[in-house]
């Protein structure tokens, strides 16, 4: 139950304070780095989990407000996934799709022809597309 104050409205709503958003800034700059970090490794190594890392590091980019870049780690992620597994990663397409409605269409659509191989360009536009 909401107290009221003396004049019989609410309290103001708390505020982030700006020292907290800094501090999660730094939280989510540093998770980059560390995802940067394994992805390097993982790439030369361990697809799948490369494929993984590059999920997660897309999250933390998009969390940072860096939509574009987030939605390429994201699509080389999905790639990397549908070519080890001959699977898609059902997880990634939400993600895509949250950053595909951040971006322009044609940012996203040169995202696509960068980062996704000829003949998975139609699938992937497609299930990017679907809801």
């Amino acid at each position: 139950m909401c107290k009221l104050s003396a004049t019989g409205t609410p309290p103001p709503a708390p505020t982030t304070s700006s020292a907290g958003v800094g501090q999660e800034q730094r939280r989510f700059a540093e998770a980059e780095a560390a995802y940067r970090q394994a992805l390097d490794i993982y790439l030369e190594s361990d697809p799948r989990r490369a494929s993984g890392t590059g999920t997660r590091l897309g999250i933390t980019l998009a969390e940072l407000g860096r939509h574009s870049e987030a939605a390429a780690v994201l699509l080389t992620a999905t790639v990397t996934w549908r070519q080890e597994t001959r699977y898609r990663d059902p997880n990634n397409l939400p993600l895509l799709r949250h950053q595909r409605d951040r971006l322009e269409t044609p940012e996203f659509t040169a995202l696509i022809n960068e980062n996704v191989p000829a003949e998975l360009r139609e699938q992937l536009t497609a299930a990017t597309e679907s809801s």
